[in-house]
């Protein structure tokens, strides 16, 4: 008996969406809007630079050589005197204290990108709840309208037919076409203001244009249960927008004070090592030379500096002879 196969076969309807609480959408938007994910990646560059504004410079190798006899490097090592080849390493060490300063400075500029992170996405929730809730009152205008044109519609009918009859005036006709076009420009309004909202949601939640929101009919109105002078004390004290302002003015504090260490000057420490040739007369191998490690002197700073006194102009002195000696050596012969 041959067995038998079940296959499964999956079919796709389309399905009509509920109504989107505004919660779910709020989260969407913190997870996929184009400014809060630009924010928290700035966020996350501007946390990596303190560690780096705090090591030292990167140092630099240099390499050198001095051929002869031919046209390519360390030629004549072994056979010429003044063939050689060098290797120096160079490392700038800074005043101390200006390291520090400077991921300081770093360490208040990522604060400061945290908390423009927070106010990014505290405007992109209140820009979201403002046009959810304005989406909300346009499907309610045209719900409305709709309705109050049935009515005229209605009253334009009972109108015409007690017109036709003689029982009713023409004016009565003319206010209710005159309302019922009323309202067709507010619908018109509506539809556009419904339209503009769609396309805000879509671009606040980095979806693709021409979907469709569906805001619930009815929502519950909230409670505010604090006061204005309770919100205006909690935004002085938790308003992301003052905190990065304060981290700003502690960042150029910092500044400041490392513009005042930068009179002292930067050492630069080198270690260097080359291979000289040593000439004789049977011919030998080249030889290492030991490591050079050179420091410049620290300086004093250029306010500081003392000025140099001026040379000394040489004198010459001649020996005085008296009178008598004048004339004795004018008679002489």
């Amino acid at each position: 008996m041959p067995q038998m196969k079940n296959y499964l076969y999956l079919f796709v309807l389309p399905v009509t969406l509920g109504a989107q609480p505004l919660a779910a959408l709020v989260d969407e938007a913190l997870l996929h809007n184009r400014e809060v994910l630009a924010a928290q990646k700035k966020y996350e560059a501007a946390r990596q630079k303190p560690s780096q504004e705090n090591s030292l410079p990167d140092p630099t190798v240099s390499l050198g050589y001095t051929a002869n006899g031919a046209p390519y490097p360390v030629a004549g090592i072994g056979r010429d005197v003044t063939s050689n080849a060098g290797i120096m390493i160079s490392q700038e060490l800074p005043f101390p204290g200006k390291r520090q300063l400077r991921g300081e400075i770093a360490s208040k500029e990522a604060s400061a990108e945290y908390e423009q992170y927070l106010a990014v996405r505290l405007s992109v929730t209140a820009r979201l709840k403002q046009a959810y809730h304005e989406l909300h009152h346009a499907n309610a205008g045209i719900t409305f309208v709709h309705r109050y044109q049935e009515l005229l519609q209605n009253i334009l009918r009972i109108s015409e037919v007690r017109y036709s009859v003689g029982r009713a005036a023409q004016q009565d006709v003319f206010k209710a076409q005159t309302q019922f076009a009323i309202f067709q420009t507010q619908l018109l309004r509506y539809e556009q203001e419904r339209d503009s909202k769609q396309i805000e949601i879509d671009a606040l939640l980095n979806r693709p244009q021409g979907g469709r929101i569906v805001a619930p009919e009815d929502i519950a109105l909230g409670e505010l249960p604090a006061t204005l002078e309770d919100l205006l004390a909690h935004a002085r004290t938790h308003a992301p927008t003052l905190a990065r302002e304060q981290k700003m003015v502690e960042r150029n504090d910092l500044a400041s004070a490392l513009a005042r260490r930068n009179l002292y000057p930067i050492t630069p420490s080198r270690a260097a090592t080359s291979i000289r040739a040593r000439c004789r007369p049977c011919g030998s191998s080249a030889w290492i030379s030991s490591c050079r490690r050179t420091s410049a002197p620290s300086r004093t700073p250029r306010s500081r500096r003392r000025p140099s006194p001026p040379p000394k102009r040489a004198t010459t002195t001649r020996p005085r002879t008296s009178p008598s000696n004048r004339r004795s050596a004018r008679h002489t012969p």
